[in-house]
Order: structure tokens, then sequence, then C-alpha cells
């Protein structure tokens, strides 16, 4: 299933020849969700909810999958890592409905976002392109830190495909949340993290404004024990915002008040 391969057509009479090729995928690897179960592909949960299939207005067929039921400041995560045997393209079908510009459906290679979606979207198809070798793919349904629901607070996708994979041994992990200390509050120019000793390696931050806008992002590293931060916020307009940091393994969220 999914490999590519090429044909050859040749047609003659006694005076004419003529050949041509030409490239076929055989039968799409696709992600549909129709058995109801998780076990076509090694899909790994994450986060506060776990996400769950539903018959109710599938982009195709019966079913599709469902972000799970979260709260403020909470994410919901569906991923799978594979090693894909040649470069291609992901493509998949994806529906919101949630709190526009503030809950996001997102969508991950390897922790870069390919895809943001809020608000009352209506189905949609996408296509990323994908290189040969091992690869991480996530959806991920945030809602911010302050409040309100809009809509079914909820984002739902269907009829993944990708190129031909093999499946990579992973061990499957939950995503949790951890406390996070932040100083001085209210900012001036700069504020300082705390973040517990089991955050290690290299971890992403994201900031936020009231509007959901992103206002500044990156990764921090750190060799100090104590796990101490500086991140500059002096050019932020005044205002409230909302910093995440995240790891492979956890995350934390804190609002903020600038000066």
């Amino acid at each position: 299933d999914g490999q590519e391969v090429s044909f050859q057509f040749d047609a003659g009479t006694s005076q004419y020849f003529t050949t041509c090729e030409y490239e076929e995928v055989l039968d799409i690897i696709m992600e549909d969700w129709e058995d109801g179960e998780l076990n076509t592909f090694p899909w790994v949960m994450d986060g506060d909810a776990d996400w769950f299939s539903t018959s109710v207005n599938p982009y195709e067929g019966i079913l599709c999958m469902q972000s799970g039921a979260i709260g403020d400041g909470d994410q919901t995560i569906l991923k799978m890592t594979l090693d894909f045997e040649t470069a291609g393209e992901v493509s998949f079908a994806c529906r919101t409905s949630s709190e526009s510009g503030w809950d996001f459906l997102t969508f991950k290679i390897d922790g870069n976002t390919l895809g943001e979606w809020s608000g009352e979207t209506p189905w949609t198809e996408v296509a990323y392109p994908i290189t040969a070798g091992t690869h991480t793919l996530r959806f991920t349904y945030d809602k911010d830190a302050f409040c309100c629901v809009e809509g079914e607070d909820a984002v739902w996708v269907d009829n993944i495909t990708f190129p031909p994979y093999t499946v990579v041994s992973v061990e499957e992990t939950t995503l949790s949340r951890s406390s996070l200390n932040l100083f001085p509050n209210p900012a001036g120019d700069i504020i300082q993290i705390s973040l517990p000793k089991t955050f290690t390696g290299i971890q992403q931050f994201e900031i936020t404004d009231i509007t959901g806008r992103k206002v500044q992002s990156g990764q921090l590293s750190s060799t100090d024990e104590a796990n101490m931060y500086t991140i500059n916020v002096g050019h932020f307009s005044p205002g409230q915002y909302v910093l995440m940091v995240s790891s492979e393994l956890e995350f934390t969220t804190a609002t903020f008040i600038k000066k």
C-alpha cells in the first residue's frame, strides 16, 4: 500500500511505434477511523484528555476523530512517529468549532507548526510536504488560559494520508502539567521563570497577547541546575499575556502583565 510504481505503455502498428512511462500510487495509505479503533496506526494520546472517534458530521464515511474535552489552559494531543520510506505529502481534512483567535487546532511535523485553525471553520482539505526519514505528526487542540467557550469547543480531523512508512518503536508517554514560577509580575523589561527539574534539554516557549496573537516564540536551553531563564519583554505593549513552555513530556502556562 502506498508504493509508487512505474508502468510502461507500448503501442504499435506495422509502421508506427510509441511508448510512454507513468507512475501510480497503489492503494493510498489513509487513516479514516472507519474501524472505530486506533489500532491501524501507532497513535499516541497526550495532554489533559484523549481524542475519540465520533459519527457526528464526519468528513467522509461514518466516523472521524474529535479532540478530547478540556478546560481553559489545557491541551489534548494526537500524535505518532513513522519512518517514511519516500518523500511525499501528508494530507488531511479538518474542522473547528472554537473560540476564534484563542482556542486553536494546530498541526505540527517534528515540532514545526504548519497549520493553525480556530473559530467556526467548515471541513477543509490541506496538504503539506514531508521528506523521507523519521518524523512525528502531531495534532493539538489548545485552549487559552483566560476563559470562555464558543461553539462546540472542539476540533476534528479525518482522512489523513501519507507516504509509505515503517513503524518506529516509541514509548507511550503522558504529557503532564507542571508548575511555573514567573516574576516580577507585573513585569518591566524582563521576566524570569523557574521550571521544575523534570524539564530537561531544550524547551519551546510561546507568548500570546490577550487577542490570542503570537507575539514571541523560541527555544529555551540551560545548564543551570535551578532551571532559571530570562525572557526580554521590553518591546511588548502594556497589557496581559500568556506564556506557555513545553518539552516532550511536560508543559506549563502562566499569565503576566506587562507594565
